[in-house]
């Protein structure tokens, strides 16, 4: 059923959300122009919070986070190495490399891909740590979600990869289970409280903004 019926379903899903997300980008980038054109021409009424251009902005970065895997969450390297050994297994050994080059592109960049580790290096220069919510945050961001990314990936380029090399299903099976999935799973516990802690943050400026606002 995985194989002959879910697959083929999420193929054809997959390759109507690369077409929603260069649309989505194409707008959020237009939209954005505009706002910047406006701002330089001293036209702030539209781009105020909540206005209909910084509406328009943040429900397309909305819509983009909610279609595209995010490159810090490494659950589309996890589906892809899943999908990687289903191909060995199959008797698909060429797709399965595939699959492997695709996910080394998920940790390194390229071919159109934005990769892990170029996310990671933006993410490290570019937080703020001077209140506590914000080290803490910074801490998941940077290294209590990195770490077991980091085991993850290694694991995967050299283990799962030579097993998948050599045609071996029942080391790669065994790799996935007993090693890539615990640092997954470790990685996907700090993914969750970083998103609980950053949405905190979020809310928290929002409201003093419009507050600020308000009192103009």
């Amino acid at each position: 059923v995985a194989r002959a019926e879910l697959k083929p379903a999420y193929d054809q899903h997959r390759k109507l959300i690369v077409e929603l997300v260069e649309a989505a980008t194409s707008n959020y980038t237009a939209v954005e122009a505009a706002a910047q054109a406006k701002a330089k021409a001293g036209d702030t009424k539209d781009i105020v919070l909540r206005g209909p251009l910084y509406t328009k902005v943040i429900q397309m970065k909305d819509l983009i986070a909610d279609i595209l895997p995010p490159p810090k969450y490494i659950i589309e390297s996890y589906l892809t190495a899943l999908q990687a050994v289903d191909a060995l297994e199959g008797g698909q050994k060429d797709e399965a490399k595939k699959l492997l080059e695709y996910g080394t592109s998920l940790r390194s960049g390229g071919k159109g891909v934005t990769g892990y580790n170029e996310r990671h290096d933006y993410w490290v220069k570019n937080l703020e740590e001077k209140t506590i919510p914000e080290k803490k945050i910074k801490d998941l961001m940077v290294k209590l979600t990195h770490d077991p990314a980091q085991k993850f990936y290694d694991t995967r380029d050299a283990k799962l990869s030579a097993a998948i090399n050599s045609g071996n299903v029942a080391d790669a099976k065994n790799i996935i289970r007993n090693e890539l999935k615990p640092a997954y799973d470790e990685h996907r516990k700090n993914i969750d409280d970083l998103v609980s802690r950053a949405n905190k943050v979020y809310l928290q400026l929002e409201a003093e903004v419009a507050q600020q606002l308000s009192n103009q």
